[in-house]
């Protein structure tokens, strides 16, 4: 009976088993639970897994995706929380297999990435990583790693309950937040807030009742140009739950938006379709839908009507010429139109930067490092600027100048042109003729001239200076008593007289050589106290008598010879330029001839040792010795220094007579310059007194270009030490058009060449302001110098010795574009900052 009942109850639980269903062994995703829209791209089958995906974030140029994963076995968190994944192109533009981030960027619980750096250094995530409540954070790049996760600062954020979203524009200046606040109209509202330092934002402003409604909007997407929206609601009408919606700002109120539009079918599905993302280029976008049951990612070709505007991606490279680390750089980014918003731009390792420039923005972009004078770049986005922001005077389009006019014009940009080449010579020169000097160890000279002296001429001064120094003289030295067939006066110091018939030269010094050595016999001391010796002692022999006395003369001798071929050799020195110097400037050489030569025996003067203030008295008897040797000596002393000195001799005079030269040229340009542009002006005022128009009348053409669409620029900005005779641009320093006021944005850029002169006290610097050729002479002369004088006012304000400052007005003379285009009158219209001296 029990077994009876025992095989029952067996077999009913076997029975209620068999009706149970049985669960696979692996998830299979189910078939399509909706159908998608046509055109949609499914990503490669090792993104889209039997996992969820979703939470897409493109990089700003297209090439990684960040993503997250949930419910895979290889993530982090609770319950397979979602973690972040990445996948990048390969050389192909392929996707590759994605990896999970790993830590610090996943954590147990889910992660997720709402905005990169557009140079890919600074990733911005869900959540506050344990700093408690909803939050956003970032990350910076570590090699191939990231830095522990902070949080961002955003003043008076909140948001009831869980489930704040974010969104970064690719400038980074813009974050876009879906928040429940007690202001809101709906569950969730959309809010934006705008950077005020790294990491730091204002406090959320609500985008108003045009966007937001009494539901739900949230997950926003803020395109590359700063004005287009998307975003996912449930209050605008739609195909059912979240759909995706566009809308373009109208201003710079934040409030004021288009009406917002609905995808469409092409895009929006039955279901919630909340995320979206868009490269730079503003294609493809890329999309999640539920397909088989679980979330996928695809990409998209959103219609024409609601792409965004078109940007600019940037791709920088600093340049450190001294191979000085790249660490202790610093960029930054300055919005100049709302003179505002600097940033620290980061740097990949190999010190270059990628920065987005929204449609018609203008940035600046500075770098600085130590040691170095600190550069910078003027980006400009797609679209055309304001006519207001440049320089323009309409007189010149709508007043018909004489042909004198309109050829004088030209004639001035060639004498400029032909006036800097001369400077850059001239410089040149200077450049040379201080750095041999320098190298030598010799006197600057007044006028310039360089010598190039023997190098066993320092040995042989040297060995002079030592062998001539002064002593005291207090004790006569004994002599042995001398044999009287020499027939010498003991009590005075006269040589006997010489034999008229002496014979050559030779017999004459063999001579004097054999009377030396019978004068001079020096005996041993005797244990007396210690005396000081003559000088003349230290010869102990006549031929270092007779190298002492030569190396006199060739000291002594110099100058004189110096100036003797500088007579003898000037006519060659003429004749050999006649073929590269106009007749007229060689008149200059006529005039300066004597001072040329003159300041040629100066040099060799100042560059020879002054024997005569080390010499001691001697006896009468070795003064005669020493005349009648230097009579022997001269000519043959003579003849050695003209072939010494011949070849410097002609080089120094070739070099002084092409610097005055050059000189005069420069003097004659400068005044044929001045010449012309004075009679400029005076036409223009002539015209002026007799022009009525108006301004506001007449169109300045080349200033409203039409948007040319996404294009990318690289830039190279080179860090250089300020050399004298260099040149640096100041490209972020404005002014307002036509007067000489200060834009407020160019003072970080002119409070950098503060500190830079500061900490630099010898240098000194010209600031040299230019205009663009669409102003008159008169206005861009007086404009410029106006201009000039400003920046160096402010300089001194901040402390800036004024000795180390020039300043001058070129007005339009130096173009370095054509001035037909907006981009050419951009540069010309321009500051310059010249080194003088370091």
């Amino acid at each position: 009976m029990y077994r009876n009942l025992l095989v029952a109850i067996l077999m009913g639980v076997a029975s209620l088993l068999e009706a149970q269903p049985q669960a696979p062994a692996l998830p299979i995703k189910r078939k399509a639970v909706v159908e998608l829209p046509a055109g949609l791209n499914l990503l490669p089958g090792f993104i889209n897994s039997n996992s969820e995906e979703s939470a897409p974030l493109i990089s700003a140029d297209g090439n990684t995706l960040y993503f997250t994963r949930r419910r895979h076995p290889q993530n982090f968190g609770f319950d397979k929380a979602g973690d972040i994944w990445v996948s990048k192109k390969n050389a192909q533009g392929k996707w590759s297999r994605p990896v999970n981030a790993g830590a610090p960027l996943n954590n147990i619980y889910s992660n997720s990435v709402v905005a990169l750096d557009p140079s890919n250094q600074i990733i911005y995530l869900q959540d506050t990583y344990g700093q408690g409540g909803e939050g956003l954070a970032w990350a910076r790049r570590e090699g191939r790693s990231w830095s522990n996760p902070e949080p961002c600062e955003i003043e008076d954020f909140y948001t009831i309950g869980d489930g704040a979203t974010f969104n970064l524009c690719p400038d980074g200046n813009i974050l876009i937040m879906g928040l429940e606040r007690q202001e809101g109209l709906g569950r969730r509202d959309l809010y934006v807030s705008f950077r005020e330092g790294d990491f730091q934002w204002s406090a959320p402003l609500h985008l108003g009742n045009v966007i937001n409604t009494n539901k739900e909007e949230s997950r926003a997407f803020l395109a590359a140009d700063g004005q287009t929206l998307y975003f996912a609601s449930r209050g605008h009408a739609g195909k059912g739950g979240f759909d995706l919606f566009y809308a373009r700002r109208l201003d710079d109120s934040w409030t004021n938006w288009s009406e917002p539009q609905n995808l469409g079918e092409n895009i929006n599905t039955p279901f919630d379709d909340e995320y979206i993302s868009l490269p730079v280029t503003g294609d493809p976008a890329y999309l999640v839908y539920r397909d088989t049951g679980s979330l996928n990612i695809y990409a998209a070709h959103l219609p024409e009507e609601f792409l965004p505007q078109s940007v600019t991606l940037v791709r920088g490279k600093i340049n450190l010429q001294d191979h000085q680390s790249i660490r202790d750089l610093e960029v930054t980014s300055l919005d100049l139109q709302s003179e505002g918003s600097v940033r620290n731009l980061p740097l990949q390792p190999d010190g270059t930067f990628t920065v987005v420039v929204p449609p018609g923005a203008e940035l600046g972009i500075q770098a600085a490092a130590p040691g170095h004078f600190p550069t910078s770049t003027y980006l400009r986005g797609t679209g055309a600027p304001k006519a207001s922001e440049m320089d323009h005077r309409t007189l010149l389009a709508s007043t018909q100048f004489s042909p004198e006019y309109l050829l004088r014009d030209g004639e001035i940009q060639n004498l400029k042109l032909r006036l800097d080449q001369v400077d850059e010579e001239l410089e040149e020169m200077r450049r040379l003729r201080e750095a041999y000097l320098k190298e030598e160890n010799l006197p600057d000279p007044q006028l310039g001239s360089t010598l190039y002296s023997d190098p066993e001429l320092d040995a042989l001064r040297h060995r002079y200076e030592t062998l001539n120094r002064p002593v005291e003289i207090d004790t006569i030295p004994t002599r042995a008593p001398i044999p009287a067939e020499y027939d010498w006066d003991p009590k005075g110091s006269a040589i006997p007289e010489k034999d008229a018939n002496r014979g050559t030269p030779d017999d004459e010094l063999a001579d004097m050589k054999k009377r030396f050595n019978r004068f001079y016999q020096p005996e041993v001391k005797k244990s007396a106290p210690k005396q000081e010796e003559f000088l003349w002692e230290e010869a102990k022999n006549f031929s270092d008598f007779q190298t002492g006395i030569h190396e006199q003369m060739l000291e002594e001798m110099r100058p004189r010879i110096g100036r003797e071929l500088a007579k003898e050799l000037w006519p060659q020195v003429k004749a050999s330029m006649r073929s590269s110097v106009e007749p007229d400037l060689m008149e200059i050489l006529d005039e300066k001839e004597y001072e040329i030569r003159e300041q040629i025996a100066q040099q060799l003067e100042d560059a020879m040792i002054e024997v005569g203030q080390s010499r001691i008295e001697m006896p009468s008897w070795q003064q005669d010795l020493e005349s009648e040797l230097r009579s022997n000596m001269e000519a043959k002393v003579r003849l050695e220094l003209r072939e010494e000195l011949r070849d410097e001799v002609r080089m120094a005079l070739q070099n002084e007579a092409y610097y005055q030269v050059r000189q005069q040229e420069a003097v004659v340009l400068s005044e044929q310059l001045k010449e012309k542009v004075e009679l400029q002006v005076a036409e223009e005022q002539q015209q002026l007194a007799g022009a009525a128009y108006n301004e506001s009348e007449l169109g300045v053409k080349g200033i409203n270009a039409e948007n040319t669409g996404y294009r990318e620029e690289e830039r190279e900005l080179v860090l250089l030490s300020p050399e004298k005779g260099s040149s640096f641009l100041l490209n972020n320093v404005f002014f307002k058009p036509n007067t000489d006021q200060l834009k407020e944005v160019s003072y970080l850029e002119l409070d950098r060449v503060v500190q830079f002169l500061g900490a630099n006290p010898r240098l000194r610097i010209e600031i040299a302001a230019h205009t663009n050729g669409w102003l008159s002479h008169s206005l861009s002369l007086q404009l410029s110098e106006q201009r000039a004088k400003v920046i160096a006012d402010y300089l001194f304000t901040q402390g800036t010795d004024s000795r180390q400052v020039n300043y001058k007005g070129y007005g339009k003379t130096s173009p370095i574009a054509s001035n037909d285009t907006l981009e050419g009158r951009r540069k010309n219209q321009r500051i310059e900052l010249h080194i003088l001296e370091n």
